[in-house]
């Protein structure tokens, strides 16, 4: 639903990514329960979830009552923040139909094979979504500002990487999923405030906002021209 690349498309701010990160992450530990229990037959396991089960839906539910609350709210994110969000909702899109082809090459071919698919699909849509955060930079889109934006992003899929390494070696008893789940949330909180504080600095400089849908570019100082 992002509309595309234009320049009128909707945006999404780090409190957007944020949320949708806790409503992922909490949804998907609450699976993780129905699967160790229901679907394994081994009830007795819901002893040990019930307490975590019950902090997951409260944080999914909060999540989602204040994302509900922030559709209607306009807002003006900074050029790394609006490139995760699209990259983030390119992935979401891509991944749902080979995600459990993926999950059972993960657990019974290869890993490695597993790997490089998921490594695929991610590269996609990463291109695509820079693509499309592209054509929403300020105008004119001078090399300082193309530098300064990619270097933030580069600088954010390191340290997020380095983040899910770290949360992997920390979760890696139990299910698989949960240890993707912790390294898929890791690296999300990570490149988002991270992208976060880039684009702040950005801002501070002068450069760097996305244009709201539905709102015109603000006009540089100086610039008093008249329009058509």
């Amino acid at each position: 639903r992002s509309g595309g690349g234009g320049r009128d498309a909707p945006t999404r701010d780090a409190v957007d990514l944020a949320l949708f990160g806790l409503s992922a992450g909490a949804l998907g530990y609450l699976l993780l329960v129905v699967y160790d229990t229901a679907l394994l037959y081994n009830l007795a396991r819901l002893g040990d979830r019930w307490v975590g089960a019950m902090v997951a839906l409260a944080a999914l539910l909060g999540a989602r009552l204040a994302a509900h609350h922030r559709r209607a709210v306009a807002r003006r994110p900074g050029a790394g923040v609006d490139s995760v969000a699209a990259a983030v909702g390119r992935f979401a899109a891509l991944f749902f139909v080979p995600a459990l082809p993926l999950r059972y090459t993960l657990g019974f071919a290869s890993m490695t094979w597993a790997g490089v698919a998921a490594l695929a699909v991610a590269s996609v849509a990463a291109g695509a979504a820079l693509r499309e955060a592209y054509g929403r930079l300020p105008r004119p889109a001078g090399a300082r500002t193309v530098s300064t934006w990619l270097g933030s992003l580069l600088s954010a899929g390191l340290a997020g990487t380095t983040a899910a390494v770290a949360a992997a070696a920390v979760v890696a008893t139990g299910y698989p999923e949960e240890t993707l789940l912790a390294a898929a949330g890791a690296f999300l909180a990570v490149v988002v405030a991270t992208v976060a504080l880039a684009d702040r600095v950005a801002r501070r400089h002068g450069r760097g906002a996305v244009p709201c849908a539905g709102h015109a570019a603000p006009v540089p100082p100086g610039d008093h021209g008249g329009t058509s």
